[in-house]
């Protein structure tokens, strides 16, 4: 818990620098001049904004044992909606401002000044990405979401570089159509950015999550438990975002007591949690597993109690279950 604090007050950090870059490009497109290159960097802004507040959002659930985490499902579902909202409304913005640059709406060059802005931008941005990997540090990047938005840090750096030189070169060589290609490519990658993070978050809200982030942590989940000489009979995966809850079924010898069920359970569930970050809460239900062909030994009673019922996880006999942040 006292690693997901600091990295959510790390990320909270980057998050409200992105949204003062968006907040100061959107003042110029208004103030100064209206480029679409100006606006698409705002935009670009504004994604990062949404990202790092999603992932600060997800930190302060895991770290949370009261409020935010017994409403975990409803706040990460109503953070999900927000950004699809906020998405679709960028991604109409983006296209509109592209049509009208195709059309050929423009009345006069943007100001060769302006270009300083995306190249600025671009600084922010590997500042931000170096930053977050001092703050983090390897454990929390080998979170998916956080190594996911570091990288797109560094392909803002790129397109960042490219919007405010084609700027400065339309301005200085007196040609529009430089300005206008330049538009059209940054207006591209901002386009798909939007799509992508709308659809996914469409995923968060319809269904267990995307199924390429499924996929990825039931395969780790399947090494971890063949580390320990256990096999997955059957496992759901439902992805929030940056976290992920499991519920993993593992069959047992038929002679297995409740005593060293409910200890298999547990030791896994606790590998579970603390090798795979991306794992909030664990179920780990044991069953008991009769081979093909062999007979059960007569007077054989499966899972013998020799204490008091004590209840588990989804309400079977020996659950387990594990919570890590």
């Amino acid at each position: 818990m006292l690693l997901a604090a600091s990295l959510a007050r790390a990320v909270e950090e980057i998050a409200l620098a992105s949204l003062g870059m968006a907040a100061l490009g959107f003042a110029l497109y208004a103030l100064v001049y209206p480029s679409g290159i100006v606006l698409f960097e705002a935009l670009v802004w504004s994604i990062e904004a949404m990202a790092f507040a999603g992932v600060s959002l997800a930190f302060r659930v895991a770290s949370s044992r009261a409020l935010f985490y017994r409403a975990r499902y409803e706040v990460f579902r109503l953070e999900a909606l927000a950004v699809v909202i906020l998405s679709a409304v960028g991604l109409g913005v983006t296209l509109l401002v592209m049509a009208r640059s195709l059309l050929g709406g423009r009345e006069a060059s943007t100001p060769p000044l302006l270009g300083l802005y995306p190249l600025a931008g671009a600084l922010v941005s590997y500042g931000l990405d170096s930053l977050l990997e001092r703050r983090a540090g390897g454990h929390a990047l080998r979170l998916v979401s956080l190594a996911a938005v570091s990288s797109k840090l560094r392909y803002d750096v790129v397109f960042e570089v490219a919007g405010g030189a084609g700027l400065l070169a339309a301005g200085l060589l007196r040609e529009p159509l430089i300005e206008e290609a330049t538009l059209l490519a940054v207006g591209a990658y901002v386009a798909y950015g939007l799509a992508a993070m709308a659809v996914e978050h469409m995923l968060y809200l319809i269904g267990p999550g995307p199924r390429h982030r499924r996929l990825e942590l039931r395969a780790k989940i399947r090494r971890a438990a063949r580390s320990m000489g256990l096999r997955v009979s059957k496992m759901r995966v439902e992805v929030y975002g940056t976290f992920a809850e499991a519920e993993v079924w593992i069959p047992l010898r038929p002679d297995a007591t409740l005593a060293e069920a409910n200890r298999a359970a547990r030791e896994l569930a606790r590998r579970l949690v603390h090798s795979i970050p991306e794992l909030l809460r664990v179920v780990v239900i044991p069953l008991p597993h009769q081979p093909r062909g062999q007979p059960r030994p007569r007077g054989h009673q499966r899972y013998r109690r020799r204490k008091p019922r004590q209840h588990g996880g989804q309400g079977e006999p020996g659950a387990a279950q594990g919570t890590g942040a």
